[in-house]
């Protein structure tokens, strides 16, 4: 017969587990301003590069427009977002996320096109919105985890 506070401990252990690997509401609502940040993000982005095609060739608005846009995602995530303080270490790991973001989306958009027969311009929209829970999941961990050498 196993012993009284074994089996409490067995049994209190089971739904806390369960507990957290659910998706809470605040994780939603985080997840929806991630979509509605990122969203105006890019929008800011493709303004500055038009701007910028006043004075520098293309591929140098895209670059300064697209280095921006990170700076500005970043800023808006640990504001608005995920609501943590800015620190060196995440801003730095921060761009990694974009990184992964692009190389997963030139892969989906390869395979949309040639694998799946679909129009690039719809391939460009898969390309964008399926990796969107990735990077939030990344941008998370990035703004909470990433940048605070104590964390586990």
């Amino acid at each position: 017969m196993p012993h009284r506070d074994t089996e409490m401990q067995v049994q209190t252990a089971v739904p806390y587990s369960f507990a957290s690997n659910r998706i809470s509401t605040s994780m939603i609502r985080q997840f929806a301003s991630f979509v509605i940040i990122r969203t105006v993000c890019t929008l800011l982005s493709y303004a500055c590069y038009i701007l910028l095609l006043v004075w520098l060739r293309y591929e140098a608005a895209y670059v300064v427009s697209y280095l921006l846009g990170i700076a500005l995602a970043y800023v808006s995530s640990a504001l608005f977002v995920f609501k943590q303080p800015m620190r060196r270490a995440s801003a730095l790991i921060f761009p990694v996320v974009y990184l992964v973001q692009f190389l997963f989306g030139l892969v989906l958009l390869k395979l949309s096109v040639e694998s799946f027969g679909i129009r690039e311009e719809l391939a460009f929209a898969i390309s964008v919105l399926i990796p969107l829970p990735l990077t939030f999941v990344m941008s998370r961990w990035v703004m909470r985890v990433g940048g605070n050498a104590a964390s586990p």
